[in-house]
């Protein structure tokens, strides 16, 4: 979505501020001419249609479009109008001037103050708005709801799908009735700790109960939403559904034990290393096999602890082929003895394949 560059949003805005104040400019020159034109059936009332202008003028320009256009006035019908009958001259003239001039500011004041009022609520309707547009086309499940009687107040589509409720049944039903009883108490305890103010939110993972009895993980963030001072607390609630990636993790932990226990009944030992940095890996199975003891591994293993654990005899053809599967990343699948601590042979056989990141 093509959003606009704020500073040229900016610009705009004084643009349109510099027009309205130009055209608050004009109802005087207009009472002008109009009183000027009806002059024998108004007189002596010279300021009747400048009361009207300067308000419109208020209307327009605000603050600074009203009190120029009273200013303005003031030099008009002075200029013009009381110029033209002797009666208002002298000390006739400055009371209905200075009544014209406070009523003037009075009417700039007014709608600079309306027109701030205005301005309010036209950015708290553009806020509702995005909010609302935001909470119904979330990819993430949310809901308003009421801290202390638990109650939904509303929810989005995504929540609704996620819990596998219609959100018409998810209106005021208490959020602790579709949790699973185990999630629900440290649920329970985090929201009496946000309602006391000991935290300012909270995350967990928690499981819903659907209504065919099937639960639902999600990994759930809530976070206090106080609008109203004087209305019972609220609270965000978003949620994501993580039940697959949790049953994959658990499908890979298990999948990862399984091999662990064919490798250590086959004797097979694992190595890892790492050519950034280096570092090198093994499993208790082969540091077994190279005789090297718990105490070493945990100092950190590098590349010249294998290639000290190598026989002269096989060292040179060993780390060629190691080369040549790194440089043409292809695997490296070889034959080799080692000379362990205690004097032992032993024959290896390593088989490897290389991974490469971004």
């Amino acid at each position: 979505m093509h959003q606009e560059n704020p500073v040229v949003s900016i610009m705009k805005l004084r643009d349109i501020s510099h027009h309205r104040l130009i055209l608050s400019l004009i109802p005087p020159f207009l009472a002008l001419g109009l009183q000027t034109w009806l002059w024998d059936d108004l007189k002596p009332h010279t300021w009747l249609l400048f009361y009207p202008a300067t308000f419109f003028s208020a209307w327009l320009g605000g603050l600074r479009g009203g009190v120029a256009a009273t200013l303005l006035s003031l030099g008009l019908n002075a200029g013009f109008l009381s110029a033209s009958d002797p009666a208002l001259e002298g000390a006739a003239r400055l009371p209905a001037m200075i009544v014209f001039a406070c009523m003037g500011f009075v009417f700039a004041g007014f709608h600079a103050r309306f027109q701030a009022q205005a301005q309010v609520l036209l950015e708290m309707a553009d806020s509702e708005r995005r909010f609302r547009t935001l909470f119904e086309e979330a990819p993430l499940g949310m809901s308003l709801t009421d801290s202390r009687t638990r109650e939904i107040i509303e929810a989005n589509p995504r929540f609704a799908e996620i819990v596998g409720r219609s959100r018409a049944e998810l209106k005021s039903i208490d959020w602790k009735e579709i949790t699973e009883p185990e999630d629900a108490r440290k649920d329970m305890e985090n929201m009496a700790r946000l309602n006391a103010g000991e935290i300012g939110g909270f995350r967990m993972d928690k499981r819903f109960l659907r209504p065919d009895g099937t639960e639902v993980w999600v990994a759930m963030t809530v976070a206090p939403l106080n609008v109203d001072p004087e209305a019972s607390p609220r609270h965000l609630c978003m949620i994501e559904d993580i039940t697959e990636r949790l049953a994959m993790q658990r499908e890979n932990i298990t999948a990862l034990h399984r091999l662990n226990l064919v490798n250590t009944a086959a004797g097979i030992g694992v190595w890892d290393w790492n050519l950034d940095d280096g570092t090198l890996t093994w499993d208790a199975t082969l540091c077994a096999h190279y005789g090297v003891t718990p105490e070493d591994s945990a100092r950190g293993l590098t590349y010249e602890t294998w290639r000290s654990r190598v026989h002269p005899d096989d060292l040179e053809p060993a780390e060629a082929r190691l080369q040549d599967a790194i440089r043409q990343q292809t695997s490296f699948d070889h034959t080799f003895r080692i000379v362990r601590a205690d004097g032992s042979l032993r024959w290896i056989h390593s088989a490897s394949v290389i991974e490469r990141d971004t």
